[in-house]
Order: C-alpha cells, then structure tokens, then sequence
C-alpha cells in the first residue's frame, strides 16, 4: 500500500523505488542526460520527519457525477489552514497507527473521497513509514451507529440529497428509507439515469419489490401520500428529510413526528414563525439540539443570497436593495398552458420567460434579523432545466468603495470562513459551467459594479439542485453532530476524533496538502518533478517536503505548514486581519527569496532553474521567512560548456523573461528577471498581471513603462511607435498570431528598465500602504536592484550571488516606522491602489 509516505532518511534509490520509478524515468523526467552528477546529487538525498498524523481534519465532499469540474482544493497559493493535517509526537493509549488503520481497512473496499470537491481517488492515507496499516483497532471514541434517515419525496432535491450524502463516506447518516409514489422501478432508474447529472456511478439495483440497493447497501421504498402512514417508528428512524414542498408547515411536517421521526429538516421555506429556519455559512452556529425538533434548509435562492449578503452588510452595510433571480424552471410549471393559481406559471415554462413572486430576499431577514424590511425581489423562471443566477442591487452605508472592494471582500471569505460554501469566479463563464458545482453560491466577479458613492450590483450564481442539497446535507450533519450520545464535538473523521481523545503531550506540527491535477501526463510529470527536486533539495528559503501519495492517479505532497501563507495575500489582499507589509518585512522576504534562488543555481549540482517564480510561490512562516514552493516546472540547468537549456516556454504571465518567452532558451538569469518582476510587486504594490484593472494597466511592466514614458523619463518616437503598435497589435490579437503579440510585448517590456533609475518617477509607483515609510537610500537601492534584473538582454543582468551581496547591504539599512497603519473608520478605505 503506497499511500501517503512520510519518509525519513530514505536515500533516493529507495525513494524511487517506493514509487515503482526507475533511474532512467528519473532522468526522463528532467530531459538531461547528466546521469553521474545526479546520481552524485542523490545518494545523499533525505527527507523530513516521519512522525504520523495526528488528525486529518478534511471535510470529504460529494463525488460528484460532473467529472469535468474543477477542483478547488488544487490551489496550492499560501497552504491553507482548512487544507492541514496536525503531526503529534506521541499519544496515550491506542497508537495512532491502529487509529490510521483502521481508518483505511474502513475505506479500503469502496472509492476514497479526498477533501474538496475530488472525483473518484483509490488513494488510501496509509504510510509505508514506519508502519503497516494491517491492524484493524477501532478507534476510540467514534460514532459506530448512524443515524437512521428517511428521505419523503424522491424527486429532484431527494435524488440530489441522496447523491450527495452517498459521496460523503464519512457522513455520520445513513439512508435506509424513501417515500417514492413512483415505486422501485422509477425510484433505481431515475436514481441511476439524470438528464442533468449524467449516469450515477454507483451500482443501483432493484433487490425485491420493496428494496433497492446502491452499492449494496440496501434502502426500503416505500409509497404512501399520508406522512402519518409512513414506518417511521418501525424502521427507527431519526431525521426525515421533507423533500415534497407539501408538507412545510408544523401541522404538515409534524405528521412525521406523530409517524415516529424524531427529527425533520425541511428542503423548502417554512411556513410558520415556529419553525426556524439554517443557512449553512449564515447561521448554523445558533442550531440547538433542544430547540425544536422541525428546521427548515430555506429555498436554493437563499441559500446562494445570504451568504454574499452578510459579507456585504458585515464589510459595508446594507440600507436597501432588490433582487431578481433568474430561475430555470421548475416542475411546478407547465410544460404547456395549463391551469394554475399564478396565471404566469400557468404559461408554458419552455416557451417563456415567467415572471414570478419569490420570498428569498425577505427571508433573508430569517437568518439576518438585523436585514429585516431592506430586502426585496422577484424571480424570472426561464427555460433552462439547472442553475439560476441572482442579481442583487444595494445602497451601502460606506462611501467610495470600489467594484474591487466588494470583489476583495468576497475573496477573503471565501478562502475563510465561507471556503466550500461561497466561491468568486474571475472567468467569464456561463450556466451550464456552474452545473454541480458544491457551493451556495459563486460570485461573478466581473460583473460586480459600484455606481456613484453607494450604490453596489453583485451577481451570483448557484446550482439550485446540486449545491441546494450540498447543505442540505450539511445541515443534516449539524443535526447529527448535536445527537444526544454522539462524542462531544465529533467530526466524523476517525483521526480528528482520536486527537480528541488523545491530546498529544508535544507540541503539535502542522504540515499542508498540494493535490496536483491527476488528468493527464503533466500533471504526474510535475508531481515527479517537484518529489524529486525536494528529495535532493535542502534550504532554510525553500518549502520542506514532508511526505506523498503516488496510488493509482492521484498524486498528492505534503509539506510543512507556513501559516502565514503566501506573499500574495499578504502583499495584495490586505484587510484588518491582514495588514499591509512594511520596509522591513518586504526587505526580509526579498532576501530570503534570492537566498533560495542563490541556492538552486550556485550550490545545487548540476543547478537548478526554478522557473515559476510568482508572488502566489513565496510562502511565509509565523516571522515573514519566505520559502519557495512549487517546483512543478523546475527544470535541472546548463552544465559544463552549456550556456542554456531549451524548452517549451511555461511559467507565469507577466514574470517570464523575454529572451526565454522569445526563443525557448531557458538560463539561469531567466529566474532573474522573474526575481525582478517580484521585486517590482514588492515596490508598487501591484501584481505582474492584473486582469480586473483597467486595460492600460493590467500588465504592471506595461504600465510602469507607459507611467515613465508619459512623465517625460522614456519621451522618445521609438517608445511612440512601439506604444503605438503594441495597443493595435493586441487589439487585433485574434486575428494574428498569439507568438508576434508575446514577441512585442516582451520588447515592449524590455524596454522599462531604463526609467527605474529615475527616483522622482519611481516615487510615484510605490505601494501606498508603505506611506512613503522607507530609508529613502535603501529605496533607490532596491529600485536600482530590480532594474538591473530586468534587462532586456540576459548576459546584462546580474548573478543571484551578486544580487543577495547586494540586498545584505540594502536590508542591513533597518527602518524604525512610524505607528502601524491602522483600520478604522477613519482611516483610508482598502482602495489606495486604485488611482493611477
């Protein structure tokens, strides 16, 4: 069993072998022929600590049937928390290797769902290191009886729930029950065949005329229209999940306690103030056991509304707003004119746009009190059978925000405390690309607006079957983890209980998970790729690997856990949790970079060329130390009378050189130059490409050189005419070749360097969160250092050796700064970047 393997002091032969990986796949995979020195390079070749994991705290999401989706949890960009395991040195009582073995023996027989929104893995967590996961010891503390749940209605929300909740393999239910007046027949077929999720990849079949069975776990039909009927109390059961739109009252849904449930959760808005109403990622913390025993999911359009609104109200402050959203049909509708109590449904739905009445803005207020009476809206049904989207419009209390702002806004929540139920979506998709997607609701980040001083349109879309049922699972799960005798705060991984359980006396360590994409042969190329540079690449500047996973297609890494995650959030997604970077913490992270860099191409042998150097690649840990990560496109350097090694052109826009981007000739001084598009970042504040910037200023190299040129630094007819041509050049990029805009660009771009040296100018460039607090010398040292890396022609540009002599020199310059920016309501708003 491959698994995870956390391996220690395993020379690379052995490493290699663990992956079924050859000497010569070894040098393939690097395209050099330099077997000797590698070879050299790799006997002495170790890794990190081996200690096994504590807890694997992952959330398993549904294996969704729309394998075309992508996947979330594959950005690497600053190591998230949510995406952590927890290493402990020792534990009481049981081992933790029985506790991960047992974990495995339990998922050994079915498909493995890994964390955020994976398809189908047979990757199981076991380590080769130093154990075997035979032993099968169950762990303490865990839940070993499910609850019993029953689903009333299996129609679209009752088919899509039971999908959900069958992907989830460590859900704490279990479906043993569904009310279907249709009967086994249509129950397994519409259950297995979905005109909108595709063919179910379980195995469905029809056991008896009273049983179906999906992979072999067998669920009882039942067909009864009268709630009190059902057998509830004969077949135990504890959460019924009401699925009919009927029955959404107390008197209606109460029928299903009075039957024997204990519990019912609502797949609909209730009727009634005496039924509470959960939005998960809204609300859910104020869920109580003792409470009542009715709850209701409020609709799909809620559940994508409210979670945008509280980011909006929390960040800005609601007065007001309206929504349409614009609905697929329903089966509420007529396919034909037919009779109905609202004339417009009674029109037929594939034929025209419906308008409707929708509650979902009002009942925004169920969840967000303080929003009562600000919200309203209409529904458009329109004929498309999935995915709606919302378009809210809003007066804000907060004067001179920014589309960005509110983009910013979203983005932090996002990554937390909403990642898996808000998404922000920067590309200019449609409909059909939200289908079965997990989240409540993607926010379109394109067509967010600001007009005048407060007014704010934010459009969002949401999968109203697929993502709706996601929470309602989720809701079902609160549910569960609040049961009387459930473990207290059990969260259905066996590992996370037993830390619980069994507190380490050492102090814990937190490692992170990289999930390359496992489609294709580049995405195993890079896993190969990066295992095998970190295996032979030590340095305090480059990321520790700590362990993989190499079964079947999935590749996973782990590495240590940088918690200040990447340069990138703290450099351009700065909030009051996050505040801006000083002097001397971008002086230290520039050092630290070009340490690692110095490294790879000086000490490493044969060297090493990086090649995706990126703001999103620098991770920082608790002191700002920056470490370099992601070596997936890495490749081994010229040796001997080499002077360069050609390739295909990869890499990052905006940091590739254009020697390299011009001719596939790949050198050390090509890492430079990204080194100095960074440095660039760090001085302005801006990102190498910025596409939500207007269009003059997305590229940063561009637009500092157009900044130069229009002050009167580059005033030349050359710099004219190559303005000139480059603007109509990529205004006409689709109808010439993508390799003659790269190639102007880039000579565009080679052209900049030149107005860095002029301190006035680059005065007007720098990042206003650095409030002109910065050794003015030590400035134009470092403005110098970035332009010197940004010559056009490579041989010009310095060595990294040359460039950490010289940044010891400028960082040894330390500035005592005023205060600490501040957030408060009198201070600036997040948009100082936005002007100019």
């Amino acid at each position: 069993m491959a698994g995870i393997a956390l391996l220690n002091d395993t020379p690379l032969p052995v490493f290699l072998s663990n992956l079924n990986i050859t000497w010569r796949h070894f040098l393939r995979a690097f395209e050099q022929p330099w077997c000797s020195s590698v070879a050299a390079m790799a006997s002495h070749a170790t890794l990190a600590s081996s200690r096994i994991p504590c807890s694997m705290g992952f959330h398993s999401k549904t294996n969704s049937p729309c394998f075309t989706k992508r996947l979330e949890f594959a950005e690497f960009s600053g190591l998230k928390s949510c995406s952590s395991i927890t290493f402990a040195g020792h534990s009481r009582e049981a081992s933790f290797s029985d506790v991960l073995a047992y974990q495995l023996s339990t998922k050994a027989s079915s498909s493995t769902i890994f964390s955020m929104k994976c398809r189908n893995h047979a990757c199981s967590y076991a380590s080769v290191y130093p154990f075997q996961a035979a032993r099968a010891v169950p762990p303490k503390g865990v839940t070993v009886a499910k609850l019993k749940v029953a689903i009333n209605g299996f129609g679209r929300i009752g088919r899509n729930f039971l999908r959900c909740w069958h992907g989830r393999k460590d859900s704490p239910l279990e479906v043993i029950v569904v009310n279907d007046s249709g009967g086994v027949k249509n129950a397994s077929h519409l259950l297995k065949y979905d005109s909108m999720l595709g063919t179910f990849k379980a195995d469905v079949k029809i056991v008896d005329n009273e049983t179906i069975s999906v992979d072999g776990k067998p669920i009882k039909v039942v067909a009864n229209r009268d709630p009190l009927k059902l057998p509830w109390a004969e077949l135990g059961i504890d959460i019924v999940i009401e699925g009919t739109g009927v029955f959404v009252d107390g008197p209606g849904a109460g029928k299903h306690i009075q039957a024997g449930a204990k519990k019912v959760i609502i797949t609909a808005p209730a009727k009634g103030a005496d039924i509470p109403t959960y939005v998960v990622g809204v609300n859910e913390g104020d869920y109580s056991h003792e409470v009542s025993n009715i709850v209701s999911n409020a609709s799909c359009t809620t559940n994508c509304l409210a979670p945008f609104v509280k980011i909006l109200d929390e960040e800005f402050g609601i007065v007001k707003g309206t929504m349409t959203t614009t609905h697929s049909y329903t089966g509420d509708q007529r396919l034909l004119d037919a009779s109905h109590r609202d004339l417009r449904r009674a029109r037929a739905a594939a034929l025209n746009i419906v308008p409707t009445s929708t509650g979902a803005a009002k009942a925004v207020s169920l969840v967000l009190p303080q929003l009562k009476g600000k919200l309203n809206g209409i529904a458009l049904r329109v004929p498309t059978p999935n995915v709606s989207v919302v378009d809210l419009v809003i007066n804000v209390e907060k004067k001179g925000i920014s589309a960005e702002d509110v983009n910013a806004a979203f983005r932090k929540a996002a990554d937390r405390p909403l990642k898996g139920v808000l998404a922000v979506c920067d590309i200019p998709l449609v409909s059909v690309d939200f289908r079965c997607t997990d989240v409540s609701s993607t926010i379109d980040s394109s067509l967010t607006m600001v007009m005048g001083e407060d007014m704010v349109k934010v459009v969002a879309w949401y999968d109203n079957e697929w993502g709706y049922s996601q929470r309602v699972v989720d809701l079902a799960h609160l549910v569960a983890s609040q049961w009387p005798g459930a473990p207290a705060q059990a969260s259905g991984d066996p590992l996370e209980d037993f830390c619980q359980t069994n507190p380490s006396t050492d102090e814990c360590k937190m490692v992170a998970i990289k999930q390359l994409d496992h489609d294709g042969a580049q995405g195993s190329k890079e896993f190969l790729v990066e295992v095998l540079m970190l295996v032979v690449l030590r340095h305090p500047n480059l990321v520790s690997l700590v362990g993989y996973c190499a079964e079947g297609g999935e590749r996973l890494l782990v590495y240590e856990y940088m918690p200040k995650g990447s340069l990138e959030d703290h450099l351009f997604n700065v909030s009051p949790e996050r505040p801006p970077l000083d002097w001397n913490a971008r002086m230290k992270i520039a050092l630290g970079v070009a340490k690692g860099l110095t490294y790879l191409h000086n000490v490493a042998n044969p060297p090493v060329i990086y090649r995706d150097m990126k703001a999103a690649n620098i991770l920082l840990d608790n002191d700002f130390n920056p470490k370099l990560s992601d070596f997936g496109l890495a490749k081994l350097g010229p040796v001997g009378d080499d002077t360069h090694v050609s390739t295909r052109v990869m890499g990052t826009y905006g940091y590739c050189a254009p020697d390299y981007a011009m001719t596939g000739k790949l050198t050390l001084k090509s890492d430079v130059y990204s080194f100095g598009v960074l440095l660039l970042e760090l001085i302005t504040g801006r990102r190498a490409f910025d596409p939500l910037r207007p269009y003059a200023q997305r590229n940063l190299t561009l637009w500092v050189s157009h900044k130069g040129w229009k002050w009167g630094m580059l005033g030349s007819s050359t710099m004219m005419v190559i303005l000139t041509e480059l603007d109509i050049t990529l205004q006409r990029s689709r109808a010439i070749s993508s390799v003659h805009v790269r190639k102007l660009s880039y000579r565009m771009v080679a052209l900049v360097h030149p107005f860095l040296n002029h301190r006035k100018t680059i005065l007007r460039l720098t990042d206003p969160y650095l409030r002109h607090c910065f050794p003015p010398q030590a400035f134009q040292q470092l403005v110098y250092i970035s332009s010197m890396c940004l010559k056009e022609q490579a041989h010009a540009r310095p060595t990294m050796t040359d460039v950490v002599a010289t940044l010891d020199v400028v960082a040894s310059q330390p500035y005592a700064p005023e205060p600490a920016f501040m957030f408060t309501d009198r201070a600036p708003s997040l948009n100082l970047r936005q002007k100019g």
